[in-house]
Order: C-alpha cells, then sequence, then structure tokens
C-alpha cells in the first residue's frame, strides 16, 4: 500500500504514486509505514413535522375512509475523518495496525463534510368496502427531496442533488373468518444516500464508509412491485395452526450497485447498473399443541440483473486484461441467498420452563465483485441453536442459549479484493475475503422487568 516513491526513493509514497506528507513534511521511507488508521466523527440530528385529516363516510353507496397528510423531515449531519500512518504487525497469529504517531495531509486522508437534507411530501389513502369481506385501498404519495453536501475543506465535494417523484399503490383485501388473501401492486423509490453521492467514480475508489470524493451523480432508484399473500389459522384437536404463503416480483430502475475496487479491503464505488428483478416466494407455519409447538419457514428469491453492463473487478481472476468484468441479464446479485429456511421445535416442559432448538439454513451466494458469476459460490451452511427459559415470576427470568452448537464453520459475506493490500503483504494470494460466522457460543443471563 505504502511504499517508496519512484522519483524519490528517500519518500513514502500512497497508492497512486504520490508523496505522502505529514504537518506539512515530506514522510520518509524509512518510517516503513504500511498501514493505515481511519479516525472518524460523525454528529447528526434531525426532527420534522406532520398533519393527517381522516374523513369517512359512504360514498355513491360504498363505504370509504380516507386520510390525507403532509409531512416535512429535515436532517444535518457532519462527518469527519482523518488518517494516520500505522504499521502492520502480528498480534497472538492475526494482523493488525499500530500507530505511528504521524498524522497525514491532503484531502484524500482528511475529510470535512456537512450534509443538509430535506423532505417535503404529501400523500393520500382511501380504503374502501366494496363487499362485507372484500375492501380495495388506494394510495399515492408525492415526494420532494433536497439532498446538499458543502466541504467544509473547500474541496470539491460541496454540490446540490434534488429528487421528485409520485408513487401511487392498489391493493386488494379478502377476508373470511380464517383466511385472508391479499393482492396488491406499488410503486417507491428512493433517493441516493450522502455516501453514495459522493462515492460514485470508478477511477477514484472510496474506503467507504471511511472517505469521500467528488463524484458522478447518481439517478434516483424506483421499484415496482406485485404481491399475492394468503394468511390463515385452524384449530387442530385442541391444538393451533397458523400459517401464509407469498409470492412477489420487484423490478427496479436504476438500481445502485456498490462495486468493489482498489487495493483496501472495503474499497470500491457506487453506480447505477439499470434494470435489476428480485422475485421468488416464502411461506411459514407454526403448530401449537400444548405443550409442544413446531415452526418452519423457508424462502426462495431470485435476485438478477437485467441489464448488461461494464464493471472494475481487477482482483475477480475472471478479469480481463484491463481488470473489467462483463454482466448479462440474468446474472445474479452477489450476497443475496436464493434458498433461507428455519424450523424450530419448543417444549413447555413445565408452566414456568420452556425449551427451544433451532435449526437454520442458508444457501450459496456469489461474492461481492463477482456480479458476472465467473466463480464459484461461496458455501451454504446450517446452524443449530438451543435454549432453555426459566421464569422465576412475572419479573424475573433467567435464560441459557448456546449458539452454533455444533461450531460449524461457515461464512456470512464474501468479497474479492488485493490479498497483497497494495504490495504491503506480497506473501498472500488469494483474492477471496470472507467474513467468518460466530463460533460455538454460550450465553447465560437473567432478564428483569420492572
Amino acid at each position: 500500500m505504502f511504499r517508496p516513491c519512484v522519483v524519490d526513493t528517500r519518500d513514502l509514497c500512497g497508492p497512486d504514486g504520490d508523496d505522502l506528507q505529514s504537518n506539512g513534511r515530506d514522510v520518509r521511507a524509512s518510517v516503513i509505514g504500511d498501514g493505515l488508521i481511519r479516525n472518524i466523527k460523525t454528529i447528526t440530528d434531525g426532527g420534522g413535522l406532520s398533519s393527517e385529516i381522516e374523513i369517512s363516510g359512504r360514498v355513491f353507496g360504498l363505504d370509504h375512509v380516507a386520510r390525507t397528510g403532509a409531512s416535512y423531515e429535515q436532517a444535518s449531519a457532519h462527518f469527519r475523518s482523518s488518517s494516520q500512518l500505522g504499521r502492520l504487525a502480528r498480534i497472538r497469529g492475526g494482523l493488525t495496525v499500530t500507530q505511528l504517531g504521524m498524522a497525514l495531509d491532503g484531502e484524500e486522508w482528511n475529510k470535512d463534510l456537512d450534509v443538509e437534507t430535506r423532505n417535503f411530501g404529501i400523500y393520500a389513502v382511501d380504503t374502501v368496502s366494496l363487499t362485507p369481506g372484500l375492501s380495495a385501498q388506494f394510495s399515492g404519495r408525492w415526494n420532494r427531496d433536497q439532498i446538499d453536501l458543502v466541504d467544509r475543506l473547500g474541496g470539491d465535494l460541496s454540490g446540490k442533488h434534488s429528487y421528485a417523484r409520485f408513487n401511487p399503490s392498489l391493493g386488494l383485501t379478502w377476508r373470511r373468518p380464517d383466511v385472508i388473501l391479499f393482492a396488491s401492486y406499488g410503486e417507491s423509490s428512493r433517493n441516493p444516500t450522502a455516501a453514495e453521492l459522493s462515492c460514485s467514480d470508478e477511477d477514484e475508489p472510496c474506503l467507504f464508509p471511511l472517505s469521500f470524493v467528488s463524484d458522478p451523480d447518481l439517478k434516483q432508484v424506483v421499484a415496482r412491485t406485485g404481491e399475492l399473500r394468503v394468511d390463515g389459522q385452524r384449530a387442530i384437536r385442541g391444538g393451533n395452526l397458523a400459517w401464509s404463503a407469498a409470492i412477489y416480483d420487484t423490478r427496479t430502475r436504476d438500481d445502485i450497485l456498490f462495486v468493489s475496487s482498489g487495493a483496501f479491503i472495503g474499497q470500491g464505488y457506487f453506480t447505477n447498473v439499470g434494470a435489476t428483478r428480485r422475485r421468488g416466494g416464502e411461506a411459514s407455519a407454526k403448530l401449537a399443541w400444548e405443550p409442544f409447538d413446531i415452526g418452519l419457514q423457508f424462502a426462495v428469491i431470485e435476485a438478477t440483473y437485467r441489464s448488461a453492463f461494464r464493471v472494475q473487478a481487477a482482483d475477480n481472476p475472471g478479469a480481463d486484461a484491463d481488470g473489467a468484468i462483463f454482466v448479462k441479464p440474468g446474472d445474479r446479485i452477489p450476497n443475496i441467498p436464493s434458498q433461507t429456511g428455519k424450523l424450530g421445535f419448543g417444549w413447555n416442559a413445565t408452566p414456568d420452563l420452556r425449551l427451544e432448538l433451532n435449526t437454520s439454513f442458508v444457501s450459496g451466494q456469489h461474492l461481492r465483485g463477482d456480479e458476472a458469476n465467473l466463480q464459484p459460490k461461496l458455501k451454504g451452511y446450517t446452524r443449530t441453536d438451543i435454549g432453555a427459559e426459566y421464569r422465576f415470576s412475572d419479573a424475573v427470568t433467567a435464560y441459557l442459549e448456546v449458539e452454533n452448537v455444533f461450531d460449524r464453520r461457515y461464512a456470512t459475506f464474501g468479497a474479492y479484493s488485493d490479498p497483497t493490500a497494495g504490495g504491503a503483504l506480497p506473501q498472500f494470494s488469494d483474492p477471496r475475503f470472507v467474513s467468518p460466522g460466530q463460533p460455538r457460543a454460550f450465553w447465560i443471563g437473567i432478564r428483569t422487568a420492572l
């Protein structure tokens, strides 16, 4: 990451080849700084107001319940970060960074940013009873948002961004004593955050969320969702069965993706990648039959890109000579497992003692930095937890939990990055970085209620 400069080997240079400075002086290469320590401080505050009017009555022979209102919200945030040169050190078999007491100069290593956001919205909702068991709901909301960035260091981060959109929705609900059927279509939108707006240039990746750079504007993300859902319950020989099932399809325009890029783990940039789609279904059931109960949950999702685009992923082994990979419509979005499930058992051994066993399953997922699905997935895993709870009184309960009973080794997240950290660790070569799951853990405690 840091190495002697090419022009003057007596000085120390950063990943971009520029001389490092501290307190207005060049940092000498003899310092052997091969690590970085970031210090960040964020102060936020916000407030707002809203008003709403509700009117009910009969119109054209149908019962209506209508609500309309407006809201205004304002928030401010002050972000400040600074950097100190550090040195990599091995402690207890791992790597850490020790301080050298040298604060780095320059906008690349220091940020001082004010963010002001303002949101104004007007909405209306009308629920119409079509029949005793069938109702329809019509709603819409118009939003206008303003995001202002002010660079207190006088750099190029300052900018003004505004977004506005009307989002409609429609829902139908059919009710019976033991079944509720719901169908809906709705549109929603979200604005790029200040962090996304200030980190969107592939030629100047950021160490998100610790630094910002002056970057291109990003488009508003718009999602259109259709959903069909059914919920029900039924008494079964002294017990009760509750169940639900749903299918959905969400199509997003101008979705925002964080792309890994650069010498640091977690470094990259945000970009609009065109259309994406998330469609799938979920089902759950719980049978309670004293003193036992059993619950099952299962979900499937197909999260894919629907637009072709090129993305920088130099650390992906499948990248071309320019460090790019090419995403095709139908490629799966990384870090979203296609299947998840959970099976749980409960036993009320006595009126005061309850025992539980829960097993969860998560399927494999592509790593971030492999948006083109060129490499093997991160492996799926199964984890089992057990717990016991004893109630001494209405106010005092003791509990014991054992998580990951079988001490399974698994990872919950993965990304491709430079294994050498810009050349500081030449002994490493595997570009796959994963976040390990929690090993076996024991928790004992007491809950109290006043």
